[in-house]
C-alpha cells in the first residue's frame, strides 16, 4: 500500500525488516475501503483468512482474522463496506449462506439463507443497501433481495432486465452490483452489454439513460461529490481494456471522458473528490493525476500533446479594430485570420502578388497592422536573408522586401516608418528603418556615424510615449533618441560579469501608464524607473511561473498577464502576488512564445505557444477557490548525539507541538496541500514567530529546514497556494519548543546556585567551627595559664617574701628580693599573655580597659595624669587577637618609656579612624633626661613599633 502526498510515496508492506513504518499483513491487495471511523480497510486477493484496518493518521494497523471461532460460520467468500462504513463478510457453509457484520472485534450474523446445495467455491457479490435490504448474488441462486430478518423480498430473473430475454437457466449473474450515494442500485450482467439502474417503483432494471446499450461495462466508480465514472471494455481479463469512459454528474449530465484514455494503458482504479475536476487513476504501470475539467480556454491549431512535445509554433499577433479581425502568424507555412464575430479561423497563405506563387519562408516572428490596414510581417528566406512582407488583407496578395541580414524584431512607429533590428552574427546587431513610401532600407547610426547595436544582439523593439525607441538586446536595454541620434544603455552588473547575463538578455518591453519600462528577461520580470535608474526584478522565487519572460499585457485593473517559457502568470503589482496557469488549466502548452501576445477590443487575451494559440477572458482563468488546508507530511531531525536522522511520519495530524532536543542539530518540516493536479507547482510561505519578522516565500519548495535554533518557544505558520495562486483560507499553525541544553536550564541553574550556597554555607560553617575551636582553645589556654602558671609564680613571690622577712643574712635577702621581683615581673608578663589569648577579651572595649589598667599601674604612682580619647570607633567591635595584642604592646611599651625616660606630668592617648585610616597617637609633655639613651636602644624600640604595626 502506498501513501502519496503529491511529492513522494510512503510504502507499507508486510516486510518488518528495514521499515520504519508499521507493516501490513500482506502485499497482494485487492481493494481499499473506508470504514465509519475513517480507517482504511485493506482486503487481500485470494486470501479470505484476514483483512486489515489501518489508521491513516496514527499508522496503527489491526489485523482481523477470519479463522473459525471468530463468530463466522463457513468459508469466507467476499467482503463489502457499505456507504455508512460498515464492514461485512459473506461466508458459505454446507447448508447455508451467511452475512456477518464486524463490530468492535467480533462478527455478528445479520443474514442467513438456508439452501439445499452449496458450492463452497461459488462466487458471491452482495451489498448492504441504505434501506437495510441485502442484495445478494451468487452463481447457484442468482440475484436475491433480503430484509433485515432474512426473509427474501425479491428473486430476480433475466426477464427483470430491460430488453433481456429469459434463458432456460434464468439465473442472473452480475458483473457489477453497486449502490451509489443516492441509493440507486446499478448492475451489469456477465457477458451482456449495457448498464442497468433499478427502478424501485417498477421493481425492474432499466437501461441507464444516455449510456450506450451495446457497450460492455467493466468498471463503476463514485467520487465524494456523488458523480459516477463508468468505463466500458473491449476485452475482459484480469484488468479489462477500457474502450470508452463516461461521467454521470450528480445533476444528471453525461460527460465523455474517453479522451482521458491512453492507448495500451490499463486503468485499474479511479477515485476523486470530484470527477469533474481532478481524477486519480490507478494504472497497470503506476499512478496518474489527470484534469478532467478544462477551463473556458479556446484554442486554435493545438494538438493533444504532452508538456515535452511541440506542435504548431505561434508567433506574432495583431488586430484590425475596424474590421474586427485578429491576425497571427505561424513560424512557418501560413498566417491566419480570426473573425471576432464568429470566432472562425481562416488560413492566409503568403501569395506573391506578381507570381501568384506561395512565398517560401521560415523563422516567422511578428506581424503588425499599419494605419492603412496593411498587414506587415517579418520572416527569413532559407535562413540567410531577411524578409519584410506587406499583405493586403482584402486581396490576400503579398509583396516581399528582402534584406541582406535576418530580421529578429520590428515595429511600426506613429509616422508609419518601420523600424527593424537585424542579427549580424559576429557583428552582433543593427538597427534599420524602412520607409513604405520609398520602399528603401536605411541603416541607423548615431551622430558620430557608429552602429549603436554593434556589441548587442537585439531581440525586441518598441516605442515609448516620448518617441524614443527601446530595444531589448542580449547585452542590456537600449533607449535611443532617434532625432538626436544618441542612446543610453541600462544593464545590471559589470560588463564582463556573466552572473547578470540573464538579467541583461531582454525578450519583451512594455511602457506602463506611469512611464516605467517593464521588460522581460531570461532571469525574470524587471521594472525600470527611467527617472531614477532603479530596476526592480521579480523571478520564480517571488512566485513567477518561469524566469524567461516573453510577453507582457496589462489589464484594465492595473494588473499584468506575464507569459513565460514555463507557464502564464497574472501579476498584481499592489500586493506583488502572482497567480500561475499551465497546460493542466486548459492552456495548450506551458511554453509561450515571443511576440505572441495580444488583448483585443472585447477584452479577450491571446497567447501563442509552441502548440497553438490560446484565447480566453480573464474570468475564465481567474477562478477564486480555497486551496485547502496545509497538512504535515513528515518531520525529520538530525540528532548529533546519536549521529542519525530521525523520521516522523505518523500521527502528525494530532501533533500539538514539536519538541526539539538540544542534540537535534537541525530539523526539517515537510508539508503539502491536498493533491489536485501537479503538486510540484503548489506554492508555500512560512513565518516562524519568535524568529522571523514577516512571511518567507518558499515558492514550490514543500519543506523548511531550521539549523541550531536558539532555545525557546516558537510558532510556525504555513500557508499554501495551488498552481493558480489560490491561497488556502486556513494556515497551519505548529508550536515548536526548542529545549535548552541542561546546563542552561532554570532548574539546573537553580540547583547549581543552591549547591553553591550549600557549599558556601558548609565552608562558612567549617570556618566558624574552626574559629570556635580556636576560641575554645584560647579560653582554655588562658584559663590554664592563669590557674597553673600564674598561681605558681604568685606562690614563688609569696614564699620569697616570707623567707625575706625571716632571714637576717644580707646576701640571702638580696637573692630572695631578686626572686620576688622576677616572679612578679613574670606574673605581669604572664598576665599580658593570658589577656591577649583570652577569647573573652576580644572587643575593643576590653582593649581600652586593659590600657587603662596598665596606665593606672604605671603612671598613677608617678603622679602622671593621662587621658584616652576614642574617635569613630565601635567599642563593641571584635578585634583579631594578633591586632589586639600588638596594639596593646605598642601602647604598653610607649607608656613604660614615658615612665622611665620622660619627666612628664601628662600623657594623651588618641585612637580612632580618619576615613579609611586607623591611627594610634601617644603624646606626653615631658622633656628628655640629660642621660643619653644609646642610639642602638632607640633604634630597637622604633623598629619594634614598626614591626608590630606592619602586622595590622
Amino acid at each position: 500500500m502506498n501513501k502519496f502526498d503529491g511529492y513522494s510515496f510512503t510504502v507499507f508492506d508486510n516486510d518488518p525488516e528495514g521499515q520504519a513504518n508499521p507493516y501490513i499483513s500482506g502485499n497482494n491487495i485487492e481493494a481499499l475501503e473506508e470504514d465509519a471511523d475513517g480507517n482504511i480497510v485493506i482486503f487481500y486477493k485470494k486470501n479470505p483468512l484476514f483483512f486489515d484496518i489501518f489508521n491513516p493518521l496514527t499508522y496503527e494497523n489491526t489485523r482481523v482474522d477470519l479463522a473459525p471461532g471468530k463468530g463466522i460460520n463457513g468459508l469466507v467468500r467476499s467482503f463489502h463496506v457499505d456507504n455508512r462504513g460498515r464492514i461485512y463478510v459473506a461466508a458459505l457453509s454446507q447448508k447455508s449462506m451467511g452475512i456477518f457484520e464486524y463490530r468492535k472485534g467480533v462478527f455478528v450474523n445479520v443474514l442467513r439463507v438456508r439452501a439445499n446445495y452449496i458450492n463452497p467455491s461459488a462466487e458471491i457479490k452482495f451489498l448492504s443497501a441504505a434501506n437495510d435490504l441485502f442484495w445478494v448474488n451468487y452463481a447457484e441462486k442468482g440475484l436475491m433481495v433480503f430484509d433485515a430478518k432474512g426473509e427474501m423480498v425479491r428473486h430476480f430473473s433475466l426477464g427483470d432486465y430491460e430488453c433481456i430475454d429469459p434463458l432456460p437457466e434464468n439465473v442472473v449473474k452480475n458483473y457489477i452490483l453497486y449502490e451509489d450515494g443516492s441509493g440507486r442500485i446499478w448492475a451489469t450482467l456477465v457477458g451482456r452489454p449495457g448498464i442497468f439502474v433499478y427502478n424501485p417503483a417498477m421493481q425492474f432494471f432499466e437501461w441507464a439513460e444516455g449510456l450506450s446499450s451495446d457497450q460492455v461495462y467493466a468498471y463503476l466508480w463514485e467520487d465524494q461529490a456523488g458523480n459516477l465514472l463508468m468505463a466500458s471494455a473491449t476485452l475482459f481479463r484480469a484488468y479489462p481494456v477500457i474502450k470508452e469512459m463516461h461521467c454521470i454528474t450528480r445533476t444528471g449530465d453525461i460527460l465523455d471522458y474517453s479522451p482521458l484514455i491512453v492507448p495500451n494503458q490499463l486503468i485499474t482504479g479511479a477515485a476523486a473528490t470530484d470527477f469533474t475536476k481532478t481524477i486519480f487513476l490507478g494504472l497497470d504501470t503506476g499512478f496518474e493525476i489527470v484534469q478532467s475539467q478544462q477551463n473556458l480556454v479556446k484554442s486554435y491549431l493545438a494538438a493533444d500533446l504532452s508538456a515535452s512535445q511541440r506542435g504548431t509554433v505561434i508567433r506574432g499577433i495583431t488586430e484590425d479594430l475596424k474590421n474586427k479581425k485578429v491576425y497571427f502568424a505561424r513560424e512557418v507555412e501560413n498566417w491566419y485570420e480570426i473573425d471576432l464575430a464568429s470566432e472562425l479561423l481562416d488560413t492566409m497563405p503568403l501569395i506573391d502578388e506578381f507570381t501568384g506563387e506561395k512565398i517560401e519562408f521560415s523563422c516567422g516572428l511578428d506581424v503588425e497592422l499599419d494605419q492603412s490596414g496593411n498587414l506587415w510581417g517579418i520572416t527569413c528566406y532559407k535562413s540567410t536573408l531577411g524578409q519584410l512582407h506587406k499583405i493586403d488583407p482584402n486581396t490576400r496578395k503579398a509583396k516581399t522586401y528582402r534584406f541582406d541580414y535576418i530580421f529578429n524584431a520590428f515595429f511600426i512607429d506613429r509616422t508609419g516608418l518601420i523600424w527593424l533590428t537585424c542579427d549580424l552574427a559576429e557583428k552582433k546587431g543593427m538597427l534599420v528603418s524602412f520607409d513604405p513610401q520609398t520602399e528603401k532600407f536605411v541603416n541607423f547610426t548615431d551622430k558620430e556615424g557608429k552602429n549603436i547595436l554593434e556589441n548587442a544582439t537585439p531581440r525586441y523593439i518598441t516605442q515609448s510615449k516620448n518617441g524614443h525607441l527601446w530595444i531589448g538586446t542580449e547585452n542590456g536595454l537600449f533607449e535611443i533618441d532617434i532625432h538626436k541620434r544618441v542612446s543610453r544603455v541600462y544593464k545590471r552588473g559589470k560588463e564582463d560579469d556573466n552572473r547578470f547575463s540573464g538579467l541583461n538578455t531582454i525578450y519583451v518591453i512594455h511602457e506602463s501608464i506611469d512611464g516605467k519600462i517593464w521588460y522581460g528577461t531570461k532571469s525574470g520580470l524587471s521594472i525600470l524607473d527611467p527617472q531614477t535608474g532603479r530596476i526592480t526584478t521579480f523571478s520564480k522565487k517571488n512566485g513567477l511561473a518561469g524566469n524567461t519572460v516573453c510577453g507582457i499585457i496589462p489589464d484594465e485593473k492595473g494588473n499584468y498577464w506575464i507569459a513565460t517559457f514555463s507557464g502564464l502568470s497574472y501579476f498584481n503589482p499592489t500586493n506583488k502576488s502572482f497567480r500561475n496557469f499551465y497546460q493542466s488549466d486548459g492552456l495548450t502548452h506551458d511554453e509561450f512564445n515571443r511576440f505572441s501576445f495580444h488583448r483585443d477590443q472585447n477584452g479577450r487575451y491571446y497567447f501563442g505557444t509552441v502548440n497553438g494559440l490560446n484565447v480566453f477572458r480573464a474570468d475564465d482563468l481567474l477562478v477564486e477557490r480555497d486551496a485547502g488546508p496545509v497538512i504535515l507530511t513528515k518531520i525529520t531531525k538530525f540528532n548529533s548525539k546519536l549521529d542519525s536522522i530521525l523520521v516522523y511520519q505518523s500521527n502528525l495530524y494530532n501533533l500539538k507541538e514539536l519538541v526539539v532536543a538540544p542534540s537535534d542539530s537541525y530539523f526539517t518540516i515537510h508539508f503539502a496541500l491536498p493533491v489536485r493536479g501537479s503538486a510540484k507547482k503548489n506554492q508555500y510561505k512560512v513565518w516562524l514567530e519568535g524568529l522571523d519578522n514577516n512571511w518567507t516565500y518558499l515558492g514550490n519548495v514543500p519543506f523548511i529546514r531550521y539549523n541550531s535554533l536558539p532555545a525557546g518557544r516558537y510558532r510556525l505558520l504555513i500557508k499554501g497556494a495551488d498552481a493558480n495562486g489560490n491561497w488556502s483560507n486556513q494556515m497551519l499553525s505548529l508550536p515548536i519548543v526548542v529545549s535548552q541544553v541542561y546546563y542552561k536550564t532554570w532548574w539546573f541553574i537553580t540547583a547549581s546556585i543552591l549547591l553553591l550556597c550549600l557549599l558556601v554555607r558548609g565552608l562558612f560553617q567549617y570556618k566558624l567551627d574552626q574559629q570556635l575551636q580556636v576560641e575554645r582553645l584560647r579560653t582554655k589556654l588562658s584559663s590554664d595559664l592563669h590557674d597553673e602558671v600564674s598561681g605558681l609564680l604568685a606562690g614563688i613571690a609569696m614564699q620569697s617574701d616570707m623567707l625575706f622577712n625571716q632571714t637576717t643574712e644580707e646576701e640571702s635577702k638580696h637573692k630572695l628580693k631578686t626572686i620576688s621581683e622576677v616572679s612578679r615581673k613574670a606574673m605581669s608578663k604572664m598576665s599580658d599573655v593570658i589577656w591577649s589569648i583570652d577569647s573573652r577579651k576580644d572587643r575593643l572595649s576590653d582593649l581600652v580597659d586593659r590600657m587603662r589598667e596598665h596606665a593606672d599601674e604605671i603612671l598613677t604612682p608617678l603622679d602622671i595624669g593621662y587621658t584616652i580619647t576614642l574617635s569613630k570607633l565601635d567599642t563593641a567591635q571584635k578585634l583579631p587577637a594578633n591586632i589586639r595584642q600588638d596594639l596593646y604592646f605598642i601602647f604598653k611599651e610607649a607608656v613604660n618609656n614615658v615612665a622611665k625616660h620622660a619627666s612628664a606630668t601628662q600623657v594623651t592617648v588618641n585612637m580612632g579612624n580618619e576615613g579609611t585610616t586607623f591611627f594610634l597617637s601617644i603624646k606626653d609633655n615631658g622633656k628628655p633626661k640629660t642621660v643619653q639613651v644609646p642610639v642602638d636602644s632607640q633604634g630597637v624600640a622604633l623598629q619594634t613599633y614598626k614591626n608590630r604595626a606592619r602586622t595590622f
